[in-house]
């Protein structure tokens, strides 16, 4: 009788213990799936928008012109032949920022006989800040022909781009009646090497026209 009831408790026995091991795999796989599942979910992001990345990329900045008025030599003005004259405009910066350093005025084109080199450079006495208008200049001189001349400038960028509004320059040469009068004298002390022919009229006024004299106060003044 008490092997039989030893025999049928070992038997029990070992039912448990196998119930038991088969019980702690289930469960350890069950746990090691939940702790799997975990950090799956912890990988992925909480809030999808926080995990979008849009880049902001800055507005590359634009430099403006536009012409706003002739200040000298206006349309239509009259100008003696080889006369050394000043064209000025009114430009205002409708760019976004302030002209910066390097900035100037170019010749792009215009009538041959102004004997303006082509991509001649002109400096700026004022650069423009946002939204302010300046005056900028140029030195020319008239042709020896009379006649209607242009010519057109452009603003430039320190890296060699043109931009804003093209500046005109229009002006109309008449003969210059002096020039007219002393221009044999004129050509002869231009060979001598005088050659500013301003003065040079003004003093062959004064001395009616006698050349010693004239180059006498000339080498004195």
């Amino acid at each position: 009788m008490q092997k039989k009831n030893l025999s049928e408790f070992l038997k029990e026995l070992g039912a448990v213990i196998e119930e038991l091991i088969g019980g702690s795999h289930k469960f350890l796989n069950n746990t090691s799936a939940k702790q799997e599942k975990k950090i799956k979910n912890s990988e992925k992001p909480q809030n999808d928008k926080q995990w979008k990345f849009t880049p902001t990329l800055s507005k590359p900045k634009v430099l403006g012109a536009e012409f706003v008025s002739d200040v000298k030599i206006k349309k239509d003005s009259e100008i003696q032949q080889e006369t050394v004259f000043e064209k000025i405009w009114k430009v205002k910066n409708t760019g976004d920022c302030n002209w910066p350093e390097g900035c100037h005025l170019k010749f792009i084109g215009g009538n041959d006989k102004l004997n303006i080199p082509l991509h001649s450079k002109f400096e700026l006495s004022k650069l423009a800040k946002q939204g302010q208008s300046v005056d900028i200049a140029v030195e020319l001189t008239a042709p020896k022909e009379p006649g209607t001349y242009n010519a057109y400038f452009s603003l430039v960028s320190p890296k060699n781009i043109m931009f804003g509004q093209k500046l005109l320059m229009e002006v109309k040469v008449i003969r210059n009646k002096d020039l007219e009068k002393w221009g044999e004298k004129l050509k002869f002390l231009a060979e001598m090497g005088f050659l500013d022919t301003k003065k040079l009229i003004v003093l062959l006024e004064k001395n009616k026209g006698d050349l010693p004299a004239t180059i006498q106060d000339h080498l004195q003044g």
